[in-house]
C-alpha cells in the first residue's frame, strides 16, 4: 500500500471544507496545573491581532503568563503533524462566572468571524479542540437544546450539544 497517495482532503465533504479554513485559528494553551506538570486547554483567534477567546476553567488564578501552540502546519493535510509555532500569552481578562478568559499573544493570525443565524434543534455544529491532549482533532454533532440552566452556577441561556467535549476541548469554537 502506498500510504503517500492517499488523499486526506476531500472537498465535497462540508466538515472537511470547514474544518481545513478554521484550524489556524484553533489554538493549543499550556496550563499550569503543578510544578512541572502542564495541563492542556484549546483557544481560538477572535480579532488579527492575535486576542484568544478561551474557556475562564482554563486560566489558573493569580497565573498571568501563559504558552500558546499554533500549528506550524502549511496545509490542512499536515495537522496532524506534531509541530508547532509558541508564543508567550498574557492574560487579558477573566470572567470565572461566566467561564471566559481573554489572552493576547503579539501575532497577526486568521480569526473566526462568528455567523449566528438560524440556528435551531438539530442544526449540526462541529468543533475543534485539544481532547484528551490528542492535538487538533474534530467532533461533529448537533444543537441539542436551548435556554438551558446549569446549577448551581446560575448559568442561563445556554445551548446545549451533542458534540464530544472532553478535557482538553475546553475554550474549543463551537
Amino acid at each position: 500500500i502506498a500510504f503517500n497517495s492517499i488523499q486526506i482532503y476531500n472537498s465535497n465533504n462540508k466538515y472537511t471544507r470547514i474544518i481545513s479554513k478554521s484550524y489556524k485559528s484553533v489554538v493549543a494553551i499550556d496550563v499550569p496545573i503543578a510544578p512541572g506538570i502542564i495541563g492542556l486547554g484549546t483557544g481560538f483567534f477572535i480579532s488579527s491581532d492575535g486576542y484568544i477567546l478561551t474557556a475562564g476553567h482554563v486560566i489558573v488564578p493569580n497565573e498571568h503568563k501563559y504558552k500558546v501552540h499554533l500549528s506550524a502546519a502549511q496545509t490542512y493535510n499536515d495537522i496532524t503533524s506534531k509541530k508547532s509555532i509558541e508564543f508567550d500569552a498574557d492574560l487579558i481578562a477573566v470572567d470565572y462566572f461566566s467561564d471566559l478568559a481573554v489572552l493576547k499573544i503579539n501575532y497577526k493570525t486568521p480569526f473566526f468571524k462568528f455567523i449566528v443565524k438560524d440556528i435551531q434543534i438539530g442544526t449540526e455544529v462541529f468543533t475543534v479542540g485539544h481532547p484528551l491532549s490528542l492535538i487538533w482533532s474534530a467532533s461533529t454533532g448537533i444543537i441539542s437544546g436551548f435556554n438551558r440552566e446549569l446549577l448551581p452556577y446560575k448559568y442561563d441561556d445556554l445551548i446545549q450539544t451533542t458534540t464530544p467535549i472532553n478535557g482538553g476541548s475546553s475554550g474549543s469554537p463551537l
